[in-house]
C-alpha cells in the first residue's frame, strides 16, 4: 500500500477503502484521474460496519494544512483547531469553501443527470441563481 517505488499504489483513511489512488509519472507523484470518481464529497460514516471514509473536501483541506505545515490540523483532535485555521489562512479557507462548492455542485448535477457540459456551462454562467438551482 505505502511501497512508493511502484508505477502507481492506493492509501487510505478509512478502513478498507482505497480512497486515494496515486500514479507516479516523470518522477513526480500525482493523485489518479480516477480518485476523483470514487471518493465522497465530505467526510462521511457507513452505515454496514461504522468504517469512517473521507473525501475531496478532506483531501483540500489537508493538502492546505501540510502547506501551511499547520499539524495542529491533522492531529487526532484536529478539527478543534479548524476555526483557527481557516482565520489565520484565508487562502486556505476560500479554497476549502471552492472544493465544497465544487463538489457539491457536481453530485447535484450528476443526480440530475446532466452531462459535463451541461455543468460547465452552468458554471461559466455569470448568473449566481444558475448556480443556486443545481443545488436546491
Amino acid at each position: 500500500m505505502y511501497d512508493f517505488s511502484q508505477p502507481e499504489g492506493h492509501f487510505s483513511v478509512g478502513w478498507g477503502w482505497k480512497n486515494f489512488l496515486w500514479r507516479l509519472e516523470d518522477g513526480k507523484y500525482y493523485l489518479d484521474e480516477e480518485t476523483f470518481n470514487r471518493i465522497p464529497a465530505g467526510f462521511f460514516q457507513r452505515d454496514r460496519k461504522g468504517e469512517l471514509s473521507y473525501g475531496y473536501t478532506d483531501l483540500i483541506l489537508t493538502a492546505e494544512a501540510i502547506k501551511h505545515e499547520a499539524w495542529k490540523l491533522l492531529s487526532y483532535r484536529g478539527l478543534d483547531h479548524l476555526g483557527y485555521f481557516m482565520k489565520d489562512f484565508p487562502d486556505s479557507k476560500q479554497r476549502y469553501e471552492q472544493a465544497v462548492w465544487d463538489s457539491h455542485t457536481s453530485l447535484a448535477a450528476k443526480n440530475r443527470g446532466m452531462t459535463v457540459t451541461e455543468l460547465l456551462r452552468l458554471r461559466l454562467s455569470s448568473s449566481t441563481a444558475t448556480d443556486q438551482e443545481v443545488v436546491k
